[in-house]
């Protein structure tokens, strides 16, 4: 493994003096840009470290920063215990959705000197392999658009869960009639789950009804909105597949404000099988994601590239599978029943 070096190494490789390499580096006053890319590529190929001090790393604990969207949580806590598990560090920071917020947060990383750094980035319009590209450190991605370009990608598979969802319904309920609460446009976890819901009435050879398509934004009220919009059609659904559980729940108090029984006058399941699903009642038959071994694959993945156990740039491109908890909101008695 190449032997960190300092600025000074750089600007003496790339003919320019200190306090270029500098402001590239900290993305400060402006540079020519095939002076900034020369100096980037040298930093990257010499193993360049923001903040590197000779024996720094003498104890072998390594900082890991995790980059997420604001609104996700399981993920987090499956990751912070790996990385106390395992002796490391981990800085930890959200941004808003936006390229711009993303970028300033990869930036941030950068500047305290982590080691690698995990990022969630599941928005299709965020130029994700561009941003890793200026990155001077290695960058795992998980739930990344597969046409992004990451060379190094740990994703749910949710088309699988989504399709053994709707099966269910279809096979053991006897249900033709499913419509879908999907998630915003251009996100891949959103995309994904549609995917599976309609491959599944493509193999049962179901027509799909383009109003029986509602898009929420994974929030509660989304879920509220969208499911009331559902059972106020001429022909209302016998059951709604629902992208994720905090939808979900918010079109579980739809259906009680129109005085429906879930799991008798209309079936729902959900997706990721959050804390909350086998709380609530009736229980939420939901698709299980697991989220720990997401994080720790994740992780494990990232120190290995650290550790230069394996190439930055080397394909590796991972599905995690799920799997349908069965509980009563889908109509069945039996609790917690895996399938």
């Amino acid at each position: 493994m190449v032997k960190p070096i300092n600025i000074n190494e750089i600007a003496k490789l790339a003919d320019v003096s200190t306090a270029t390499v500098s402001r590239v580096m900290n993305n400060k006053s402006i540079v020519q840009e095939d002076t900034r890319r020369k100096i980037l590529q040298i930093a990257r190929e010499m193993n360049y470290r923001p903040g590197f001090t000779a024996g720094r790393k003498a104890d072998g604990v390594r900082t890991v920063g995790l980059v997420m969207p604001s609104n996700i949580g399981d993920f987090f806590y499956g990751i912070e215990n790996e990385i106390k598990r395992m002796k490391h560090r981990l800085v930890f920071s959200t941004y808003n959705g936006s390229e711009e917020s993303l970028r300033d947060i990869m930036q941030y990383m950068e500047s305290v000197s982590v080691d690698g750094i995990i990022l969630m980035a599941p928005q299709a319009e965020i130029d994700v392999k561009g941003i890793i590209s200026d990155m001077l450190v290695p960058v795992v991605t998980f739930s990344t658009p597969s046409g992004s370009g990451c060379s190094t990608s740990i994703r749910i598979d949710n088309a699988q869960g989504a399709y053994v969802a709707v099966e269910h319904l279809i096979k053991l309920h006897k249900l033709r009639k499913i419509a879908m609460i999907k998630g915003p446009g251009r996100n891949i976890d959103s995309d994904e789950r549609l995917g599976g819901y309609m491959n599944a009435h493509e193999k049962y050879g179901i027509h799909v009804k383009p109003n029986f398509i509602v898009e929420g934004d994974f929030t509660m009220q989304s879920g509220f909105l969208a499911f009331s919009r559902l059972v106020s059609m001429n022909e209302m659904p016998d059951a709604v597949f629902v992208a994720n559980d905090v939808m979900a729940v918010g079109a579980y108090e739809a259906a009680k404000a129109r005085g429906l029984v879930i799991g008798r006058d209309i079936a729902i399941i959900g997706f990721d099988d959050i804390q909350l699903s086998s709380l609530i009642r009736p229980s939420l038959t939901t698709v299980h994601v697991h989220f720990d071994e997401l994080g720790v694959k994740a992780l494990s993945h990232l120190i290995k590239i650290i550790e230069g156990e394996a190439g930055r740039n080397e394909i590796h491109d991972e599905r995690i599978s799920s799997g349908l908890i069965i509980r009563e909101s889908c109509g069945c008695k039996i609790e917690n029943r895996i399938l």
